[in-house]
């Protein structure tokens, strides 16, 4: 996982905890670093959803689309498709929210969520 580039960010949920490590926007596309511990992965899928204005702009599905696993805990989302359609701002407010999606079905999921904001010259605000 890169070193965090905002104030890392935590909340318990569940008996677990997920993190926000990671925030960055550029022109085309927006990534999110986090961690996940306390949950056993093999009985959850992750997925992670970018909203803007309570609009839905990209998300990782619980397929995985866009996200990347960098390790047992750690994950890494690029959020592009949607986005090179949009006409962003230079600055954006966002709310990030990481899903633990069960395997079975009879469980509900796990959501944690964060307000991040961003300029698109890399830079959180």
């Amino acid at each position: 996982m890169p070193e965090a580039n905002i104030a890392v960010r935590t909340q318990m949920v569940d008996g677990g905890a997920i993190s926000l490590r990671n925030a960055d926007y550029t022109e085309n596309q927006i990534k999110i670093g986090y961690e996940v511990k306390g949950f056993s992965l093999t009985e959850y899928n992750i997925a992670c959803e970018l909203y803007r204005d309570g609009n839905l702009i990209s998300t990782s599905g619980s397929t995985g689309g866009g996200l990347i696993e960098l390790d047992e805990n750690h994950y890494y989302f690029i959020g592009y498709e949607n986005i090179t359609q949009m006409n962003l701002p230079e600055s954006i407010h966002l709310n990030v929210e990481i899903k633990l999606i069960p395997n079975d079905f009879r469980q509900k999921s796990i959501t944690s969520s964060f307000d991040v904001s961003l300029n698109s010259n890399g830079t959180s605000s």
